[in-house]
């Protein structure tokens, strides 16, 4: 494969779910799509795995991820960092959450593959999307803290450093392991105001796909 003749420590490994029990579930933010609810079925996508580091597309790893990967789950289904958007929002008591509660964000989520095959979480996870699908408003993300409460492990924000944490936590800038362009805005956006976006366009000019990067540059320029 192209990308691992160029990074040899590298294995790449492709999935095409069948997601036909995940095509009724609600979308209502314009910017994400269908495939945010393959979370709720990788359990199933990998059976020999008892653990998983989830990744979101919008972001950049800038360190190591060991620490965070060799993290002792114990008997939490999962562990994520706090959601300060959500925090700040207000929002938690929307769900039926105090103030005190833990919610993350579900971009960067360590799985517990294990016990959510144990539990049978995946259907869980699938039928209580269904049912509070005019009552959430963060789709999978509600959903997974709501099935999910009080076994979540919490982990240290830098290895998921969102655009309010760039805001709200400027002292942990420069430990930031993980990077995470939340929001609809992201950071080849012309419009980006990330402080933290040169991370990204650092990475970008290094990519063995720059030159596509540099013709969409030119076609924005442009147009």
């Amino acid at each position: 494969m192209f990308l691992e003749y160029y990074y040899p420590k590298c294995q790449i490994n492709f999935i095409n779910p069948q997601t036909n029990i995940l095509n009724d579930l609600k979308l209502n933010i314009p910017h994400i799509t269908r495939e945010t609810y393959y979370r709720y079925i990788i359990s199933d996508l990998l059976p020999d795995k008892d653990k998983v580091l989830w990744l979101d597309s919008d972001l950049v790893v800038n360190g190591r991820l060991d620490n965070l990967y060799n993290i002792d789950l114990e008997d939490y289904f999962c562990a994520g960092a706090e959601d300060l958007f959500i925090k700040n929002l207000g929002y938690k008591k929307e769900i039926g959450f105090n103030d005190c509660d833990l919610y993350v964000n579900a971009g960067v989520l360590l799985l517990n593959l294990k016990k959510i095959r144990e539990q049978n979480l995946s259907s869980q996870l699938i039928n209580k999307t269904r049912e509070l699908s005019d009552k959430i408003e963060y789709q999978d993300q509600d959903i997974i803290n709501i099935v999910f409460k009080n076994h979540i492990k919490q982990f240290d924000s830098i290895y998921n450093f969102a655009s309010t944490n760039v805001g709200k936590e400027k002292q942990k800038r420069k430990k930031a392991i993980i990077i995470h362009y939340t929001g609809n805005v992201k950071p080849w956006s012309k419009e980006c105001k990330n402080k933290l976006r040169k991370i990204w366009k650092k990475y970008a000019l290094k990519s063995i796909f720059v030159k596509n990067l540099l013709l969409i540059s030119f076609w924005w320029r442009r147009n």
